[in-house]
């Protein structure tokens, strides 16, 4: 609903999906742990077709954490049997493979944002090494008082 609502819309319209289920989870800075903020209960109906996959859109993915607890609330929601393909702008390459569960999985660039990797590294990798990703539709002040308060 945050950071993958608007790509996920994007997508919906370039595959024209027009089932959309929203999700949003957000990382709590004083827990450390993940708030669900929307979850899947609004949704009456669990079917799901054979030939159907969920398509689960993220904006920018840090360590994935976010990411496995969607594709679990999704398999929670229509059954193990659920082909999910996880799809986000920017992934962190230390975590680029750490979602797990799904069929296919792929993004649009490769950041370092938890400074896992050297400089010499993301030279190597033509990874921006300073980058940090906040998108034009999300609040610039919170994203960086996040940041800061990390």
């Amino acid at each position: 609903m945050r950071g993958g609502g608007v790509p996920a819309i994007k997508l919906s319209h370039m595959f024209n999906v027009i089932d959309m289920l929203p999700i949003q989870l957000k990382h709590n800075h004083e827990t450390h742990g993940i708030d669900t903020k929307i979850g899947l209960d609004y949704s009456k109906d669990n079917s799901i077709n054979e030939n159907e996959c969920i398509l689960l859109v993220e904006g920018n993915h840090v360590t994935g954490e976010t990411a496995n607890i969607a594709v679990k609330m999704i398999r929670e929601k229509f059954g193990e049997d659920a082909k999910i393909i996880y799809v986000s702008l920017t992934r962190d390459y230390t975590y680029k493979d750490s979602v797990k569960n799904i069929c296919f999985t792929t993004w649009a660039m490769t950041t370092n944002e938890m400074k896992e990797l050297s400089k010499e590294e993301c030279n190597k990798l033509n990874i921006n090494y300073n980058l940090v990703s906040v998108y034009p539709w999300e609040n610039v002040t919170e994203e960086l008082d996040e940041l800061n308060n990390s």
